[in-house]
């Protein structure tokens, strides 16, 4: 669940829009939910839902909110909750981009990376990446996310145009901390933008696909 928490993710420092979306989640084919992704009066909040894994085993609900206070400070906070277990992580982004006052519970779940002191200055939260990705006009170049167990690099691979739609390539690669999916713990994805430009000339982004192993995961929004 926490990395669909990635795909699917406040503006710091970005600029927040209005409205919210929605988005389904599908593998090989087989629908597994639909996730939203909202702006808020200081910043944004990303639900997901899953109920259709195979054998029900990563069935379950990820929330996350970015939100900042009157003093440009990011606070973090999500709570997944699956069938395999219940996790609560918070912590704070100061305005000189440094993490502190991480908290993972339970305390098993901490990594050494849910120390605030080991973590590189410049990181991104999940969300923000989302809000990232949802609010560029251009393929999103290279960037820092960061969850409260490990550090994440996203970059940029390579931008094609292909007639209305503007296609972004990117990889997704754990540098500090776990892998996803105990026990495969996959650290390296491929990730593919599909942005379709509309009639004022802005893309919208329209679709995502991430591929780890042997595993695709593709994002559809929904219309509206």
């Amino acid at each position: 669940m926490r990395w669909l928490g990635f795909l699917a993710v406040l503006l710091w420092p970005y600029a927040s829009f209005a409205g919210s979306q929605s988005w389904t989640v599908s593998l090989a084919g087989l629908t597994l939910g639909n996730f939203t992704y909202a702006s808020e009066p200081n910043g944004s909040v990303l639900r997901t839902r899953v109920a259709n894994t195979p054998m029900g085993v990563f069935n379950g609900v990820f929330t996350a909110s970015s939100l900042r206070d009157a003093n440009g400070v990011l606070r973090y906070a999500s709570l997944s909750d699956t069938t395999r277990k219940r996790r609560k992580i918070s912590f704070r982004i100061d305005t000189d981009g440094q993490v502190r006052e991480v908290q993972v519970s339970p305390q098993d779940q901490q990594t050494d990376l849910s120390v605030a002191a080991r973590v590189p200055v410049g990181v991104i939260d999940p969300v923000a990446a989302f809000a990232r990705f949802t609010t560029l006009q251009i393929c999103p170049g290279g960037f820092l996310v960061y969850d409260g167990r490990r550090v994440v690099q996203v970059s940029l691979v390579d931008t094609r145009r292909k007639g209305r739609h503007l296609q972004c390539e990117l990889t997704y690669e754990i540098i500090a901390g776990p892998g996803h999916l105990s026990p495969l713990y996959l650290n390296h994805f491929r990730l593919w933008l599909d942005y379709q430009r509309q009639q004022d000339g802005s893309f919208l982004l329209v679709s995502m696909k991430l591929r780890g192993g042997v595993f695709t995961l593709r994002l559809q929004r929904s219309a509206g």
